[in-house]
């Protein structure tokens, strides 16, 4: 409403006019979506590309993985996808196992996360790979890396998109397959999955895979959203991408973290 009317608030800007859920019962691949009003609106419409997935097409997930922590949404969305899961116990060291971690550290305490997350980093250490797809579980209070096992253990860094954007970017590499990748992320693609934070001074990853930059404004910024980093005899994959926020929401995320349990499962 304007200062110049009698308080009565106006109507919107935008009026929603149709919303339905459409099934996409046609192949795989990049199509353009056409919207436009053929008589009673000004409106000029629009078109937009989607991008259709074939669930039977996802990737499998042949190792059994083992879930760390207390995400019991990721372990049903795991069993009910095909991949072969079990909790995580500490009383036995496997240096094969494929650990994933959700958003919920295990313990609730500082001291019960500190000594959780030691017995999994001693995990990692005799060679299992561990996957932390969601960054706040390495947070207690101010610190966002505070239970990172990392020896340098820098920071989880934060950058809004306004006038100056940041430039998103992923390398060809495994993870990555059947997505669109090698070069600048394409913001429709990953429109949901690509986050405002990113990993930023921890010591050299063995593999970096995907990160942003920027160069426009008044400070040169630049990170990572997906990498690998060694540890004793395993290693651990760091990601910001909004993976755990979209399974069962958005395909990209699903073939993601397949794609990732896949690469980490082969030697």
């Amino acid at each position: 409403q304007d200062s110049g009317d009698s308080g009565a608030e106006k109507p919107p800007f935008a009026i929603s006019y149709f919303d339905e859920t459409i099934p996409a019962d046609m192949p795989s691949g990049k199509y353009r979506f056409v919207v436009s009003f053929e008589k009673g609106a000004v409106a000029a419409g629009g078109s937009t590309e989607i991008f259709v997935f074939d669930s039977r097409e996802m990737p499998p997930v042949e190792s059994k993985i083992r879930l760390w922590g207390n995400d019991s949404e990721l372990a049903t969305w795991l069993t009910e996808h095909g991949i072969a899961n079990e909790k995580y116990s500490d009383d036995t060291i496997n240096p094969k196992d494929i650990i994933l971690v959700g958003r919920v550290p295990v313990g609730q305490t500082t001291e019960e996360k500190t000594q959780a997350f030691a017995k999994l980093a001693t995990q990692i250490d005799a060679g299992s790979v561990a996957v932390f797809l969601c960054p706040e579980v390495f947070r207690e209070g101010n610190d966002s890396t505070a239970y990172l096992p990392l020896k340098q253990k820098g920071k989880i860094a934060y950058e809004g998109s306004w006038l100056y954007n940041c430039d998103e970017w992923a390398r060809k590499h495994p993870m990555f397959d059947g997505l669109q990748s090698g070069g600048l992320l394409d913001n429709v693609y990953y429109r949901e999955l690509i986050s405002n934070i990113y990993f930023s001074g921890q010591e050299l990853p063995k593999e970096t895979i995907a990160g942003t930059f920027k160069t426009s404004g008044e400070r040169y910024v630049s990170g990572l959203f997906l990498a690998v980093h060694q540890k004793g005899k395993g290693r651990i994959v760091l990601n910001t991408f909004r993976i755990r926020e979209n399974l069962g929401n958005i395909p990209q995320a699903e073939q993601l973290l397949r794609n990732i349990l896949r690469y980490v499962s082969t030697p």
